[in-house]
């Protein structure tokens, strides 16, 4: 007769203490940095939820839990700040290191003030003494929007930063240029890698990556540098070595992409722009005519490609992302009233621009950068040759290219994709192509998954609440499955799972959405109006 299963709890609590603390050693200390700290955080997470469900557990859990420390940062910036100064050890541990909106001050006690002035004084800096109040919580206002509170925080982070002598990355976000040393000895942030700077919406003026110029000009080394949800940087930055630049949701003009790239290395290999119109790219955003004119001195497509081209990354530069869906979005209405020239040009010379970066291997770009649907109907702009034929893909990209992904395709787009498929495939060129990624839109996802129902039961018929016959395009499965082919067969590595990849990832609120919307679209089969309904309820990516 088999034996019983022996269970986890029926064995002797102190084995299985020593199980749990085997498998479980990232919560229990000595953790000294930040990773540390967020792997130990995970875990203890993990472990309090299993003690919810599980009551047994609890007793063995316990001394676990007991033996859980918090990391110094968790109590306020000034007790982690005063934590620092005070432990060396502790400060030669720390490799990263991050500030975030949500973080408190913490108690500002005489202790912390006096050792703050100690280290600034030997810095040369201004002495917190004279910003001290700046650090201390108003009663009845929100830190997260005081202007104050965070300027004082700027002001501590060099005082921190230069105390930190193996630090190789941070996060910050700042309202206010630091108080760096005017005269006397800077210190180098030598040892950092990556820089991490994020825009604080609610605060204007941390919204201009100009900010940090003297945190990027005393970090020589930084060899990745990235921008998160920035406006402007209305001064020139210093990336001397930087090899890695992305400006991720961003919102910037011409003019201060220049002054991004002005100073950028001569060994740029990888340069990323993602829009930051997130909210109107899911049509959740202000009305297209507002919109327009808050977009109007934006960099476009061309921008970015020309201000690249005259910056000292033009021979180096490897990978190229733009990542913009909206720019050129406007109301049906207005097509015809649109100048067409100024757009016409821009996008001409981006289709013809990118082949002056003679490095570029890996290129990923959104349909929206090379066509809109509302670009051939506009009074002469047919007179712009592979602007508006099936040649933009092929006079697009270099002979070099390696990988080249596209986003947000539209069934119209189909066609200038086959006929890149076909010149690849018969041998004609971009014989250095090894992969090609291929996203459809939202709305193009919907009409794949219901033209594949059709496919799968020929004699499925479909009517909506109105009586609506489902008409669905038969060529859609069929054309998407030729391009595919043609590239496998040259023996190109096809990604072309249709699948939807918004703008931001990290936007789970719109990934849910995404997620009951696929959903919801596979249940065509049992009842195409319950879909119909389902989409205007979620009201993302309704036609």
């Amino acid at each position: 007769m088999a034996e019983a299963p022996c269970r986890l709890l029926d064995l002797p609590s102190e084995l299985v203490h020593k199980i749990c603390a085997h498998f479980l050693p990232d919560i229990l200390p000595p953790y000294r940095t930040f990773r540390d700290y967020d792997a130990a955080r995970r875990s203890v997470t993990d472990l309090v939820n299993l003690t919810l469900v599980c009551k047994s557990f609890n007793n063995v859990a316990a001394p676990l839990l007991a033996r859980y420390n918090r990391h110094p940062l968790e109590a306020g910036i000034i007790p982690y700040i005063y934590t620092i100064l005070q432990n060396p050890d502790i400060a030669s541990h720390e490799r990263t290191f991050r500030l975030r909106p949500s973080d408190h001050n913490g108690l500002l006690e005489r202790r912390h003030v006096q050792a703050f002035d100690a280290r600034a004084l030997s810095l040369g800096v201004v002495l917190p003494t004279f910003y001290s109040t700046d650090l201390v919580q108003q009663p009845g206002t929100d830190a997260r929007h005081n202007s104050i509170i965070h300027e004082g925080r700027a002001n501590l982070m060099y005082l921190l930063l230069a105390s930190l002598p193996n630090l190789s990355s941070y996060s910050i976000y700042s309202t206010c240029q630091p108080l760096f040393p005017v005269n006397g000895l800077v210190v180098m942030f030598n040892t950092v890698e990556q820089i991490r700077v994020v825009g604080y919406s609610d605060i204007p003026s941390s919204l201009d990556m100009g900010i940090f110029r003297r945190y990027t000009r005393y970090s020589r080394n930084v060899e990745v540098f990235e921008s998160v949800n920035m406006a402007m940087c209305n001064r020139t930055i210093y990336l001397y070595q930087v090899h890695t630049i992305r400006l991720l949701s961003c919102r910037i003009s011409g003019d201060s992409l220049v002054n991004v790239l002005r100073h950028c290395s001569s060994n740029l290999k990888t340069f990323v722009f993602r829009s930051g119109y997130y909210s109107i790219y899911l049509q959740q955003g202000a009305q297209p005519g507002d919109d327009q004119r808050k977009r109007r001195s934006d960099a476009s497509p061309w921008d970015i490609a020309a201000i690249l081209m005259l910056s000292p990354a033009r021979e180096s530069l490897e990978t190229l992302e733009i990542d913009m869906r909206e720019h050129f979005c406007v109301k049906a209405g207005d097509i015809h009233a649109r100048p067409p020239n100024p757009e016409t040009d821009l996008l001409y010379n981006f289709i013809k621009g990118l082949k002056c970066f003679s490095a570029l291997r890996n290129l990923t770009l959104t349909q929206q950068t090379l066509w809109e649907l509302w670009f051939n109907a506009c009074p002469g702009f047919d007179k712009e040759g592979s602007f508006c034929d099936d040649m933009r893909l092929i006079d697009l990209l270099p002979s070099s290219i390696e990988s080249f992904a596209l986003y947000d395709v539209t069934p119209n787009f189909l066609r200038c994709i086959s006929t890149f498929a076909e010149h690849v495939g018969s041998r004609m060129g971009f014989r250095n192509l090894k992969k090609f990624t291929m996203r459809p839109s939202p709305n193009f996802v919907r009409q794949l998954t219901h033209a594949r129902i059709h496919q799968d039961d020929p004699e499925l018929r479909f009517f909506d609440e109105y009586n609506r016959f489902c008409r669905v395009d038969e060529t859609l499965l069929p054309r998407w499955g030729r391009i595919m082919l043609m590239l496998k067969n040259r023996g190109v590595r096809v990604d072309c799972v249709p699948e939807v990849h918004p703008l931001d990832t990290e936007d789970q609120q719109a990934l849910q959405r995404q997620r009951e919307l696929q959903h919801w679209c596979e249940k065509c089969h049992f009842d195409f109006s319950v879909c119909v309904k389902r989409e205007k309820w979620l009201g993302v990516y309704a036609d």
